[in-house]
């Protein structure tokens, strides 16, 4: 060993981090800590930044003790994390309130008050919808409620910031973090006093910007005592978790189109930021957040049910199927893509609408609910499981027509191809089915390890392992399948698609009605 750096990666329950050696080129440790959220009352979430500082401690130190890894090999650290989290601290980087993190919506009233007087004006600088989870929305909260510790707060940091600032007593906010903040303007790429006087926020309690690769320092001897790292080491500002994932995916360009799933799932396409010559768009139904790549930002489309959906469908009518796999030793959902080949693609008529936990992105709707439609007397379970892959397949491509929609001139051919993570990439038949109805061509990748991979690129062009981040993007994300269209049944799937849109359309009245 001799040249190491490590990515980690902050998530709601805990944090994730690699480390990779430079001289073998290879991922030589892993390591994963949990903490708590802490849910103080009804609509509050919240972190005990002490618990992030710990785990990030645990961490480093296993690495140097189980992993024979020396401090001074430790040339930089990158970190991601979930956001927007607001975290007052002291000058000397300790909380003086909880982390209010990304699932907390107690400031609700705050979010309705500010988007009545300023949403006009605040959307010409920041085009995102303001939601109460929303920096600014919980800023006036903590304003009003807890007035001492607004006065108090040197200043207000993310979960990457905090740690930064505990591990070099510097302060720095990046550019994918700081599009959560509405008095940031994503055009000028700067804070907008005006708006932020308006809003009540103080910026002398807000980190300078800075771009996601830039080093915010070194570590502080303090910080050496405590982790035994270098005061060498050098450490990067850092992203947020879905950007992270992003780029750890190897999307450094316009034409690759991103889709991660899981229970839910995120679309994310690249868009150019604002310049001279282009100005950054988006559709308030979308999530925005800066890029690695300061050229950049992302458009997200948040859908609440793919995997989810198909968990249900297993839950619900394929427990025969269980019980036969857990003698077995096997995994379910193997068995269920099986029995869905089966079944011809359009499941002879057979629709579903996949949400069964409501839905967000493009419907925003939590009381919409899942149906099959188009059962008849031959209707089976084959036809059943491949309609809600169907189903799922068809949500994603209305997203991300929202999502291309926002760019332009941009068409369904500018795209090369859609990288896909997630548990649903085990199934070949699912990805050939995702491929035939958005009709672009698919690439699922081996071992994705998400955001800390990301992590790992940023740390490895500090230390100069990588000259840029595309470089070191093509050294982890590795092809593992390839899908593409297949023209008669992509013919097929557009009248589906067009079907499950005229469904959608009359039945989300129904969802409303008392």
């Amino acid at each position: 060993m001799g040249r190491v750096i490590i990515g980690m990666d902050y998530g709601t329950s805990g944090v994730k981090a690699l480390a990779y050696d430079g001289a073998e080129e290879k991922i030589i440790a892993s390591a994963y800590e949990e903490y708590q959220m802490l849910v103080p009352d009804r609509n509050r979430a919240e972190h005990n930044p002490r618990d992030w500082w710990e785990a990030f401690c645990r961490i480093i130190k296993g690495f140097l003790t189980e992993n024979r890894v020396k401090g001074e090999e430790i040339e930089a650290i990158s970190l991601s994390c979930h956001t927007p989290t607001l975290t007052p601290v002291d000058a000397e980087g300790n909380h003086l309130y909880h982390g209010i993190i990304w699932a907390d919506a107690r400031a609700e009233e705050e979010c309705r008050e500010i988007t009545e007087k300023y949403g006009k004006e605040i959307a010409g600088i920041n085009p995102a919808r303001i939601r109460p989870y929303h920096i600014i929305s919980k800023l006036l909260w903590l304003k009003r409620h807890e007035p001492e510790i607004y006065k108090n707060t040197y200043a207000f940091l993310d979960n990457t910031g905090y740690i930064n600032f505990k591990l070099t007593g510097k302060l720095a906010l990046d550019r994918s973090l700081a599009a959560n903040y509405h008095f940031y303007n994503v055009h000028t790429r700067e804070w907008d006093s005006d708006i932020a006087r308006k809003a009540g926020a103080d910026l002398t309690k807000f980190p300078p910007i800075c771009n996601c690769q830039d080093i915010v320092g070194t570590v502080t001897p303090e910080a050496a005592r405590q982790t035994g790292l270098s005061e060498n080491t050098k450490i990067v500002a850092g992203m947020s978790d879905v950007t992270a994932a992003v780029l750890g995916m190897g999307i450094c360009t316009e034409d690759r189109l991103c889709y991660s799933c899981g229970t839910g799932s995120h679309v994310v396409l690249l868009a150019k930021a604002s310049n001279g010559q282009e100005r950054f768009a988006t559709d308030p139904r979308l999530i925005i957040l800066g890029y690695s790549n300061p050229d950049y930002m992302v458009n997200i489309g948040v859908i609440s049910n793919t995997g989810g959906a198909m968990k249900w469908m297993r839950n619900a009518l394929c427990r025969q199927e269980m019980a036969f796999c857990q003698d077995l030793n096997k995994d379910v959902y193997d068995l269920m893509s099986e029995e869905a080949k089966q079944a011809d693609p359009g499941c002879g008529g057979l629709l579903f609408l996949p949400y069964v936990a409501g839905e967000l992105c493009p419907l925003y709707n939590p009381n919409a609910r899942g149906c099959f439609f188009g059962i008849s007397t031959v209707t089976d379970k084959p036809e059943m499981i491949r309609a809600v892959m169907e189903g799922t397949a068809c949500s994603a491509r209305q997203v991300m027509e929202l999502v291309m929609s926002t760019q332009k001139g941009r068409e369904k051919g500018d795209i090369q191809e859609i990288v896909v993570t997630g548990g649903p990439t085990k199934s070949s038949l699912w990805m050939q089915i995702l491929c035939n109805v958005i009709g672009i061509p698919i690439v699922t990748l081996e071992k994705a390890e998400g955001g800390p991979v990301g992590d790992l690129i940023l740390a490895g062009c500090a230390a100069g392992m990588f000259s840029t981040q595309k470089e070191g993007a093509e050294r982890f994300a590795r092809v593992h399948r390839r899908f593409y269209p297949e023209e008669e049944t992509v013919r097929l799937y557009e009248q589906v698609y067009r079907r499950f849109l005229r469904l959608q359309e009359a039945v989300m009245p129904c969802f409303d009605t008392p």
